[in-house]
């Protein structure tokens, strides 16, 4: 496999050195424009006075007052406060409002609790009990855990039982046996003709080794920068 490099201790300290010397440490609040700020943009700004707004008019545009019958609040939110009979922010001095859902006209067809219940047995859903009995031919979570029944150790294959095991007897098995795909340590299953070995194998060949990683020398790291340029 091709060597593979990456960044070590001393190459990422060399590295961030050169970032610092090629680049400016960015500031708190700045950033980079285009639309640089001249002595002659200050001087205009240094000329600004304060503005003192009108007070607005018929015919004159400004600010306002706050009068009876409103109020604004930190926000600058203006609000009507006063009224008729009924307050506009008020809810409960609302006279005549409903106080029922039955007082609504049904528009949109809502149900009542009657409705939804004839709608159920209409549709013919099944009753808890139903489901339950429905479900009494699956297995249960506890059945699933016993499918598998860890019977003990064998110190090879050929010590493995031959007669009286049932389906679901597993075993360690501690020697290697080659002859039948067996690794030190396997456990095996009986399927009902024969032992089956509960472990696989992966290949790692595709993987990259120790032996494989270089460490990017600082040379390298300038021939980068240098074609970045």
């Amino acid at each position: 496999m091709a060597q593979k490099k990456y960044l070590g201790e001393t190459t990422v300290t060399y590295l961030m050195a050169k970032i610092k010397s090629l680049f400016v440490a960015k500031e708190a609040g700045k950033g980079l424009s285009t639309n640089d700020f001249t002595n002659q943009d200050k001087s205009k700004l240094d000329g600004l006075q304060n503005y003192t707004l009108p007070k607005a008019g018929s015919e004159t545009l400004g600010g306002i007052m706050v009068g009876a019958g409103l109020t604004i609040d930190g926000e600058g939110h203006l609000s009507a406060t006063g009224g008729g009979e009924a307050d506009s922010v008020n809810w409960e001095n609302v006279v005549g409002k409903p106080t029922a859902v039955s007082e609504f006209e049904n528009d949109s067809g809502y149900q009542t609790a009657s409705d939804v219940e004839s709608k159920i047995i209409g549709k013919g859903y099944q009753t808890s009990a139903q489901v339950d009995e429905k479900l009494t031919a699956y297995a249960k979570k506890s059945d699933i855990a016993s499918a598998l029944k860890y019977k003990g150790s064998k110190n090879t294959y050929s010590e493995l039982p031959s007669s009286d095991q049932s389906v679901g007897d597993v075993w360690n098995v501690v020697q290697a046996d080659s002859s039948h795909n067996i690794k030190a340590g396997d456990n095996v299953a009986w399927n009902g003709s024969s032992w089956d070995v509960l472990s696989g194998t992966v290949d790692l060949s595709g993987y990259v080794q120790d032996s494989d990683l270089v460490e990017i020398t600082t040379g390298e790291i300038d021939s980068i920068i240098e074609s970045l340029a």
